[in-house]
């Protein structure tokens, strides 16, 4: 018994190392560099959202004023439409160019035409309106009431107003300036509208036709 307990106190055990692992954390170059990733990667998503709400205030802001365009386009056209001889018996339209148109017409409803004067002046189309007065009724001693319809009117090379007489049949030149306003049985409005021409959207542009009642050859 002496000589096993010997014998196993001889016996050693196996030496046993154990190596420590290193930090498995971030060095500071890897930290900056993700943040850096990250700020780059939030910025690109800001950016873009930024231009997703942009696009959709422009769009909004050009439906908007196209609305508004064709709403002044449709007045005008009525107005247009309904063009009649003066209170006074002035011929129904007054005067007409390129740029602007003087006509007679029941604005009010009241019975009596006013003198409509629709005119480009620094990049807005206007309305003048005069209300016949006294006895007997006269245009002369009216003041004119003049009011902005449309904003940032561009000036092109097609006219805000043509003419064309009883002989057009949708296909055709217009009636050449300086006109005999005699001759003149429709007009067609064209307004090109862009608040801002250095940046998106494109110039908008709305167009429509009137054919004065009073004056159609064709009853």
């Amino acid at each position: 018994m002496k000589n096993k307990a010997q014998k196993n106190q001889k016996q050693k055990l196996p030496a046993t190392s154990y190596k420590l692992q290193a930090n498995g954390g971030f060095s500071m170059l890897e930290f900056v560099v993700v943040i850096s990733i990250m700020l780059v990667m939030t910025i690109a998503v800001a950016s873009f959202q930024q231009d997703i709400i942009k696009t959709n205030r422009t769009s909004q802001e050009g439906l908007r004023a196209q609305q508004e365009l064709r709403r002044v386009l449709t007045d005008m056209k009525n107005e247009i439409r309904n063009a009649r001889t003066s209170a006074v018996g002035s011929y129904v339209i007054e005067s007409a160019t390129g740029d602007s148109l003087v006509f007679f017409s029941d604005y009010s409803g009241d019975g009596v035409p006013e003198r409509m004067r629709y005119f480009y002046e620094e990049s807005e189309l206007k309305r003048g309106i005069k209300i016949p007065s006294g006895t007997p009724l006269s245009y002369d001693g009216s003041i004119e009431t003049i009011d902005t319809v449309a904003r940032y009117v561009m000036s092109t090379t097609t006219p805000l107003f043509s003419y064309f007489d009883g002989s057009y049949a949708g296909d055709g030149s217009s009636l050449t300036l300086p006109l005999d306003v005699g001759r003149i049985r429709m007009v067609r409005i064209s307004i090109s509208v862009d608040k801002d021409p250095a940046s998106p959207p494109d110039p908008i542009t709305v167009g429509t036709s009137a054919t004065i009642r009073e004056l159609k050859d064709n009853l």
